[in-house]
């Protein structure tokens, strides 16, 4: 069985669980505080991200697309990134803006700010970092809007790994309870689309001590 090391806080690990789960994967999740950069998880990764993926052969995958590449090209009987090469070229590109620029204007300044700060007590949470994030997102909650403004999900008709890019980055902010379903009801339906699959519900569980996430962030039908 796969071994994951990842923490629920980690939208990559998220999304990682949600692919995986879409595919019928059996694995074992291993926590890991990414953040404390531990000597035997550097070993594993020496970047020290998660997530990282423990083969039965022992082999180990890391980097955040290599890992979905390396999913995509063996189970590809659940294909997740389109048929033809100008759909996966799309599907690679919206994935791109989630997993770095969503994530670093707003994912990485919440989580830094809001979580790790307080949980390792090492300087005090930056109020002009967490306002720009939350400007931030007013932007990209308009690109899914509008994304979204033909098709039920960002590359289609179909479901596609962009959804879940994008969909594990938003659903950190729905755990930390840092997002407004005001501002687009449209990407409201397409996330409660998300959030209802049965491959996305082991996440509505997640626990993080000294987190308390908002009463709707487990219910599908919010």
């Amino acid at each position: 069985m796969l071994e994951i090391y990842h923490h629920p806080i980690c939208p990559f690990s998220r999304k990682l669980r949600i692919v995986l789960n879409e595919k019928r994967v059996e694995f074992e999740l291993i926590a890991e505080k990414y953040w404390e950069r531990r000597a035997e998880f550097a070993a594993l990764n020496p970047a020290c991200d998660t997530p990282v993926v423990v083969k039965q052969d022992n082999v180990i995958l890391c980097s955040n697309s290599a890992i979905f590449e390396y999913f995509e090209e063996v189970m590809s009987e659940k294909n997740l990134i389109g048929d033809s090469p100008l759909e996966r070229a799309i599907v690679r590109s919206v994935c791109d803006w989630f997993d770095n620029k969503f994530y670093t204007e707003i994912t990485k300044y919440l989580v830094t700010e809001k979580f790790i700060k307080v949980v390792t007590k090492v300087g005090e949470p930056n109020s002009n970092a967490i306002r720009a994030a939350k400007k931030n997102l007013s932007y990209h909650i308009d690109y899914i809007d509008h994304l979204l403004q033909k098709n039920d999900y960002l590359c289609g008709e179909k479901i596609t790994l962009a959804d879940f890019a994008a969909a594990a980055q938003i659903s950190v902010l729905d755990f930390i309870g840092d997002i407004s379903w005001e501002r687009s009801h449209r990407v409201k339906h397409w996330y409660a689309l998300i959030k209802s699959r049965p491959s996305f519900r082991p996440l509505l569980f997640d626990k993080v001590q000294g987190i308390f996430p908002p009463k709707n962030y487990a219910d599908p039908d919010f």
